[in-house]
């Protein structure tokens, strides 16, 4: 069913004409712009020119266009857009009434796109993780309290060979509170790594997980505030990881945005000769972006779907669909010979690779800063 048929329908409610035109207003009941008697809009702000009497059917109209009355041009970019280039030089030829602006395209496939991904992860391995974490802590505990109890003088007569047989069979892998540290180094089954730069920190896991994050910053005696800034933050990522992820890719969407700014400039150097506007190569992109958003949507939905088949050739062949896209994409909107759009793609992607690298790490050492 189309939606649009539903927000007609609509419309054909909320803006019933009056049959009382005698009483018709010269102006307009929302912002007073004078108007005249046979107008249906308002020339000044668009209202309907319509009775100020609000009736049910009139209100449920209302909602009806609100939800369902989608732009024409939403409907018709999704139908353009597999063809490679195609709307970006309609669009910027002048024919920009009919599709969706390229930025609100963008913004919606990849908003989209992002919300698939957050509502298909499964977080509960993040969880698991802290609950592990804080069973290891209980058993740490238990083996200290085991240890004390056979330094006992009524266990004295013991052979300790049966006590470090006991040990091992009851706490295999168990270290002792004060041996159980996080430290700075990779994630093993036995350590939380949390990242402390050139802090040197050490800590318990108990600590990280019982003491509050002031004492813990007082009691590893750093001097640079920023160190202190980063052990912070670092100790609240641990805390909350899922959160901090979260944090992260709600920051991580403008990276994309910046991306497509800075290679808009690497592509207006590349085509210098073209004496194209470095927004109409900006236009190409967020074009060449909301497709590989969308052929990510697809996938997602896909992978979701048939789950017995092996997720990675959906990702791959998203992948390779994407690429071959922008291959075609490029080559149809400069019209250059297909070895030239092959090497300028080449430098485009080693240079789309470092500036998206060198955005993500800012942006992640600034969500480290500013998570909370």
């Amino acid at each position: 069913m189309r939606f649009d048929y539903l927000g007609i329908f609509g419309s054909l409610l909320s803006s019933k004409p009056s049959k009382k035109t005698k009483n018709a207003r010269t102006s307009c009941p929302n912002c007073n712009h004078s108007q005249e008697v046979e107008f249906h809009f308002c020339p000044n702000c668009g209202q309907n020119a319509r009775e100020s009497k609000i009736t049910f059917f009139s209100l449920i109209g209302e909602i009806f266009t609100s939800v369902f009355n989608l732009d024409a041009s939403l409907y018709r970019s999704f139908f353009w857009l597999p063809i490679p280039a195609y709307l970006s030089k309609r669009y910027v030829k002048g024919e920009r009434k009919q599709y969706l602006n390229p930025v609100r395209f963008f913004f919606f496939s990849m908003l989209l796109f992002f919300a698939l991904l957050v509502g298909f992860m499964d977080f509960s391995i993040f969880q698991e993780t802290n609950q592990q974490q804080l069973v290891k802590i209980e058993k740490s505990e238990m083996l200290k309290s085991f240890e004390d109890e056979i330094l006992k003088d009524q266990y004295s007569n013991v052979d300790s060979l049966v006590f470090d047989s006991l040990r091992s069979i009851l706490f295999k892998g168990v270290i002792l509170p004060e041996l159980d540290t996080v430290f700075k180094g990779p994630l093993d089954e036995d350590s939380i790594s949390i990242i402390m730069f050139n802090t040197g920190a050490k800590l318990l896991r108990k600590d990280l997980f019982t003491k509050s994050i002031d004492d813990i910053i007082k009691e590893q005696n750093e001097e640079s505030w920023f160190n202190r800034l980063i052990m912070r933050q670092m100790i609240r990522v641990s805390r909350d990881f899922k959160g901090a992820l979260s944090f992260f890719a709600g920051n991580g969407i403008w990276v994309f945005v910046a991306g497509i700014f800075f290679l808009s400039f690497v592509m207006k150097f590349l085509y210098i000769r073209k004496k194209n506007f470095l927004i109409e190569h900006s236009i190409l992109l967020f074009h060449t972006h909301a497709f590989a958003f969308v052929v990510g949507v697809i996938a997602m939905i896909l992978i979701k779907v048939f789950k017995d088949l092996d997720p990675i050739m959906f990702i791959s062949s998203g992948l390779l669909i994407s690429v071959l896209y922008v291959v075609i994409s490029i080559k149809s909107y400069y019209g250059q010979g297909w070895f030239k759009t092959l090497l300028k793609f080449i430098i485009i992607t080693i240079f789309y690779s470092i500036i998206m690298v060198m955005l993500m790490g800012i942006v992640l050492l600034l969500s480290i800063i500013f998570f909370n």
